[in-house]
């Protein structure tokens, strides 16, 4: 997790107004040692990264205010074929998640920032001169068409 960050922070730090990132995942991915994770965990995670992330680009790129992980869509039973096809034993589901920076303060004073979930709409509303693209870059499109010929 830590290594991703460090190796977003450069390119991205160097785009000052950057304000949203989306990153691509497939929906479904090979479970790590054939042990799929809940969708909680699985989204802990992710909200784990977007905190290091944001945390890491505060002062590089301050108007980074959106991460946008995953792809819009649902799993069909073509991409299972597929990954399984691929050798996976297991696999987990991963969802879109829209993530916002929050910052807070402890009892202390000093402040701190983490991420936070939240929808699609709320994202809309708060940030509604952001532009949300629905593109869906499957790299698998290929193993969909050989896997139905």
């Amino acid at each position: 997790m830590q290594a991703l960050t460090f190796y977003l922070q450069t390119p991205l730090g160097q785009l000052r107004d950057l304000r949203i990132v989306h990153l691509y995942q497939d929906r479904l991915n090979p479970a790590l040692r054939g042990l799929a994770r809940s969708r909680q965990e699985i989204v802990n995670g992710i909200q784990d990264l977007a905190t290091l992330l944001f945390q890491r680009m505060h002062t590089k790129a301050p108007r980074l205010d959106v991460l946008v992980w995953g792809m819009h869509g649902e799993v069909t039973e073509l991409d299972k074929v597929i990954l399984q096809d691929l050798g996976a034993e297991s696999y987990e589901d991963i969802p879109q998640i829209f993530l916002v920076k929050r910052s807070g303060q402890y009892e202390n004073g000093t402040s701190y920032i983490y991420a936070a979930v939240t929808t699609r709409t709320r994202l809309r509303d708060e940030f509604p001169d952001l532009d949300l693209l629905a593109h869906d870059p499957r790299y698998q499109e290929l193993d969909r068409h050989a896997a139905q010929m």
